[in-house]
């Protein structure tokens, strides 16, 4: 894992988020963190810390690197949805909003989008659409890590 130092706080957030989402007593306030800045800052490896963090607790999670999967996000959503819910029917190809939404009736799940920034047009219509329809599941938590602010209409 790369060098990590000075995102403590923002690793902080981040548990705390995810502490909520397992804790059904309590409200996750912030369903969208975002995390931003220049290259070989730390967000990867502050992502992949939080993405340890989420084996440990046994909380399911789906990690896309865009930059690595130019043209099938929604196809890996859909393929890691399967391994969480063993599940290989053809109801959970129809897309990644169906498969997510049949992982969230399991239980609370986190998604990590890294490199958002590279994303094509029709990769931030695909993230955006998912965002959309899912961000109102409270049981959904999504952490963003991108070199600008991204905007989602």
């Amino acid at each position: 894992m790369g060098l990590f130092v000075n995102r403590e706080t923002e690793l902080q957030l981040i548990d705390g988020s995810c502490e909520a989402l397992l804790d059904r007593k309590r409200l996750l306030r912030t369903p969208i963190i975002e995390v931003q800045g220049v290259r070989g800052i730390g967000k990867t490896s502050l992502l992949e810390k939080v993405k340890q963090s989420c084996h440990d607790k046994q909380l399911p999670h789906i990690w896309i690197d865009v930059s690595q999967s130019p043209l099938s996000v929604s196809h890996e959503i859909i393929t890691q949805v399967k391994k969480y819910t063993q599940r290989d029917d053809a109801t959970l190809a129809q897309s990644a909003v169906h498969a997510t939404k049949v992982l969230l009736k399991q239980g609370p799940v986190v998604m990590f989008f890294d490199s958002v920034d590279t994303a094509s047009e029709e990769q931030l219509d695909i993230i955006g659409a998912l965002l959309h329809d899912l961000i109102d599941d409270e049981k959904l938590f999504v952490v963003l890590a991108s070199k600008k602010t991204l905007s989602f209409q």
